[in-house]
């Protein structure tokens, strides 16, 4: 694939009770898989009623190959939800897998999963971002994970009762691992909780909100068979 691929979805409720986006991207080859452009999936849902019943965003991206995969690009995933007026609930889920059966070179700055849920003067919000990228190699070999650039995943969830937010990211190589991210760290807004490790390999997640109860979830996980390797990206003098 030579280009770019988008996948856009917005819906806006002006007068009635619901609004749901839902963006998916899936991408399958049964031997090498070559991309050359970015990779942005988002779905947008906005609801405008007053005491609306919900807004439900959810994009979903699944790229495999069963042998090789090869992408040159920014990737992008991401899930916003919006109660304008308050309401039940604001959903948005965010979700990427993208592995290769044998090995997986991404060369992009940044992997960026991002869910949004906000609920303003309403009671409920959900937000979920999950990344998984993987090289599953084999018997016969194979097995490198190759990234050039910052893995990034983020939820934030905002109403007036009870707030979710969970963030995760997932790196698996059969054999080698290497991630050269970039130098600069990315950085947050003031959230109140921050997870970062290493520093441009990062999830975090907040609740905006200062109501009595909440769930907040992050995690990394970095796995290699063989020899991992972390560092930030080669700077000319």
């Amino acid at each position: 694939i030579a280009g770019n691929i988008l996948v856009n979805v917005n819906a806006t409720n002006f007068g009635t009770d619901e609004a749901y986006a839902s963006a998916s991207a899936d991408l399958y080859a049964g031997n090498n898989m070559t991309i050359t452009g970015d990779i942005t999936v988002q779905a947008n849902a906005l609801n405008n009623a007053v005491n609306g019943y919900y807004a439900d965003a959810d994009a979903d991206l699944d790229v495999y190959a069963e042998n090789d995969l090869f992408i040159t690009g920014d990737i992008l995933v991401s899930a916003y939800a919006l109660m304008q007026e308050g309401g039940s609930y604001a959903y948005a889920s965010a979700d990427a897998n993208i592995g290769a059966g044998n090995n997986a070179t991404i060369l992009t700055d940044p992997i960026t999963v991002s869910a949004t849920a906000l609920n303003q003067g309403g009671s409920y919000a959900y937000a979920y971002a999950y990344l998984d990228i993987f090289a599953y190699g084999g018997e016969g070999g194979g097995g490198d994970l190759y990234i050039t650039g910052d893995v990034l995943t983020t939820a934030d969830a905002s109403g007036t009762d009870y707030n979710t937010g969970s963030a995760s990211a997932s790196l698996y190589a059969g054999n080698d691992l290497t991630v050269l991210y970039a130098t600069t760290p990315p950085t947050a807004s003031a959230p109140p909780a921050f997870v970062q490790a290493p520093p441009t390999l990062a999830e975090y997640f907040y609740d905006s909100d200062s109501g009595e109860a909440g769930y907040f979830y992050a995690s990394l996980e970095i796995e290699g068979g063989g020899t991992v390797l972390i560092e930030p990206k080669s700077v000319a003098p």
